[in-house]
């Protein structure tokens, strides 16, 4: 992300997402105009429970992020067919909840329903990223191989509307103790349609526990690869 461009965490928590990301911006280039923006008009995003969103507020605040546009709100109430592309962002970063059952209410706001929590997340994700918007999502392995009628054609229009660049496959563990299931990081922009994929998959020499958690060293070489895209 770039000073000057809006960022956008359709699940906040406490601010995992957005926290690191004016870490990397605020050391960039900028003037005094630009530093204002970066504080005040910059971050955005929605979380649902009344205590995640409070304290997620409260650190962004602690972080230097003066006026965090955090609203506390379920995302997934948003009828995404109503969506203007003044509503729309630069980056998508998220973490989004998944394995959740949703109610066929929630289910209305989306053009292809799905009762699973992630799918729609995606819908969402997609319909508020700007023309030549980028996103890097967290997301359950299974969406990738998942050949349920609404997960396929979900994945259709990532693949045919968005250019889905790269996958990393993250070990399993490392969301421990709240999940054990097994994620992948996918990268996608809106800049046409996909042409080629690249999948890394992360092999540790050892397992993943509460107590042994995944370490930035066993990973911080990742982000120079996606950069080249090679092994």
């Amino acid at each position: 992300p770039r000073v000057g461009q809006t960022i956008y965490d359709p699940a906040v928590g406490s601010g995992g997402f957005l926290i690191p990301a004016y870490d990397y911006m605020v050391q960039q280039d900028k003037t005094e105009k630009e530093l204002e923006f970066l504080k005040r008009e910059s971050f955005f995003g929605n979380e649902k429970t009344g205590l995640a969103y409070i304290m997620g507020v409260m650190t962004l605040i602690l972080h230097g992020i003066s006026n965090p546009n955090i609203i506390k709100k379920n995302t997934l109430t948003t009828d995404v067919r109503q969506i203007q592309e003044k509503d729309r962002f630069d980056v998508i970063l998220a973490n989004p909840p998944f394995g959740g059952k949703e109610k066929d209410t929630i289910q209305q706001n989306f053009p292809i329903k799905s009762n699973a929590t992630e799918m729609l997340f995606l819908q969402h994700i997609m319909k508020y990223m700007k023309v030549s918007g980028k996103a890097a999502i967290v997301i359950p392995e299974g969406v990738l191989f998942n050949t349920g009628n609404a997960f396929q054609e979900i994945k259709k229009i990532m693949l045919e509307d968005f250019n889905l660049h790269s996958i990393v496959s993250l070990p399993a563990g490392v969301f421990l103790p709240y999940s054990g299931v097994k994620t992948n990081v996918i990268f996608f922009d809106r800049e046409g349609s996909t042409k080629d994929i690249w999948f890394y998959e992360i092999n540790l020499d050892r397992k993943l526990t509460k107590n042994k958690p995944l370490q930035y060293s066993e990973i911080e070489h990742i982000p120079e690869l996606l950069k080249k895209r090679e092994l």
